[in-house]
């Protein structure tokens, strides 16, 4: 006898008779069904070719003579998508067999990944979209990490300022292997159209695109105004506020950046909100903590120019924090000069000296004017002492020839500049290739003494240069000469 079905639903199991094969609404997902399946004398499996069926049914839960609801078969079937293991396309049928109730599953597996290939990057290295493929090889396929793949490739072209890529997945099936080809065409760079700038008052919008790297594009050919997300983030979060901060706005922040793509033009407006801040004006300045050099000899780096009082005074902090706030300040101006303090000290030695820059804001006068006091808080430490002076990679030239054009011997105190002369003359022998690397600088101690390595590369200077001529006789000349600068690698 053909069985007879009952119920095609996701939702729930549903009554029918027998004699004929009519569906009834489905009860609420709470209730307990009603009719044959109620409660199913077994329950089948079907779809089934590689998952082992006592697999299945535990993660299905439901056992032969039991009553069951609609909320049951629904929780059975999501155990079985969560398993990954099957398409969400099943179905729970009610069938009449031999007179018994079975419940059956309707169940589609999901193909095994074979393999995973990436066609089409050329401006993005394959290696680089394959990397974003989250997918294993030899589990089931799913649909919805694919979807994320897709997504994550589509952010790394994004990142490097192809917004106009498309990718897209097809499913080549050969026999029971499957291999998903990720197809990229990645289309041309976004180009800027123009920048738009809001908020800003104190500088003109041309004079904030002038310091961007994103610059829109122009009328000639070489100004095409590609879109580069390294770039614009620089932009961003240097670039802008370091032309601020030159001007005194040290709290300025872009508190807006968004990018209007329109993607059948192939180009982008980009519009900045900023928000400017206060102007500061230089008030007092300070040192502390140097030893080394005297006060009037630290003064020499001040960047703001004469104080009302002498710089020896200035740099003891007798200017008062009432003081009435001078010139504007200047970030890049300030950073400049703790740099050179800071090779100050590297030359006599202490390079683990740390020269920390101090900006203490404050409002001064009735007029609440924005101020900042300046300080220079150093840590001198202790001079680094040299204790061995090695070099590396000279397999021609000899010890003696390299050493003969150092200024830096063991026992003497690290001086940088004198470091940087003998790396200098090092390379203008001419007997290494030119892109030397920095000489390393290696701690030996906790008391700062260091080794000083020096790496080098042989490059091969000797030509070799023969010619021969016939006489009106018989007899026969020629000469073979070598021209080596470095012969024995003696210089």
């Amino acid at each position: 006898m053909r069985p007879t079905r009952l119920l095609t639903t996701f939702l729930g199991v549903v009554a029918a008779t027998t004699a004929v094969r009519a569906q009834q609404p489905s009860p609420p997902q709470g209730s307990a069904a009603t009719g044959p399946c109620a409660t199913p004398d077994s329950v089948a499996l079907r779809g089934l070719s590689r998952i082992p069926e006592g697999d299945v049914r535990a993660d299905i839960g439901i056992q032969p003579k039991t009553t069951i609801s609609g909320r049951v078969v629904t929780q059975a079937l999501k155990n079985l998508y969560a398993t990954n293991n099957f398409e969400a396309n099943g179905t729970a049928t009610c069938e009449i067999i031999g007179g018994k109730s079975v419940l059956v599953f309707n169940l589609t597996e999901r193909r095994i990944l074979s393999e995973v290939s990436v066609v089409g990057p050329e401006k993005v290295s394959s290696s680089s979209v394959k990397d974003r493929v989250d997918l294993l090889v030899g589990k089931p396929i799913n649909p919805a990490q694919v979807a994320k793949d897709v997504a994550r490739i589509d952010s790394l072209y994004q990142s490097e300022g192809y917004f106009l890529a498309k990718v897209t997945v097809d499913t080549v099936k050969d026999g029971a292997a499957t291999t998903l080809v990720f197809r990229v065409e990645e289309g041309r760079r976004l180009a800027i159209s123009g920048v738009q700038v809001e908020g800003n008052k104190a500088l003109s919008a041309s004079e904030i695109v002038g310091v961007m790297s994103t610059s829109p594009e122009g009328f000639f050919w070489w100004k095409k105004g590609e879109f580069d997300q390294d770039k614009f983030n620089e932009d961003i979060s240097k670039s802008i506020p370091e032309l601020y901060a030159a001007h005194g706005y040290i709290d300025m922040q872009v508190l807006k950046d968004t990018l209007i793509i329109d993607r059948a033009q192939g180009k982008a407006l980009i519009r900045l909100t900023v928000q400017e801040g206060p102007q500061y004006r230089i008030g007092s300045f300070e040192v502390n903590g140097a030893k080394v050099f005297s006060s009037d000899q630290i003064a020499l780096f001040y960047p703001f120019g004469p104080r009302s009082k002498t710089m020896g005074e200035a740099v003891k902090g007798i200017i008062g924090r009432g003081g009435t706030p001078k010139g504007i300040f200047d970030q890049s101006a300030w950073d400049a000069a703790t740099d050179k303090v800071r090779d100050a000290y590297e030359d006599q030695g202490y390079i683990y000296a740390t020269i920390a820059p101090v900006l203490e804001r404050r409002k001064v006068g009735p007029d609440s004017v924005p101020t900042v006091d300046l300080r220079w808080e150093i840590d001198e430490r202790t001079p680094a002492i040299i204790n061995r002076v090695d070099i590396l990679g000279n397999d021609v030239t000899t010890e003696t020839c390299i050493r003969d054009q150092l200024f830096v011997v063991p026992g003497d105190v690290f001086n940088k500049q004198r470091f940087i002369d003998s790396y200098r003359n090092i390379a203008n022998l001419g007997f290494f290739e030119q892109d030397m690397p920095v000489p390393e600088t290696r701690p030996i101690n906790d008391k700062g003494d260091i080794d000083l390595i020096f790496h080098v590369k042989e490059k091969r200077t000797g030509n070799v240069n023969f010619g021969a001529s016939v006489g009106q006789g018989t007899g026969v000349g020629g000469f073979v000469g070598f021209d080596q600068p470095n012969l024995f690698g003696e210089c």
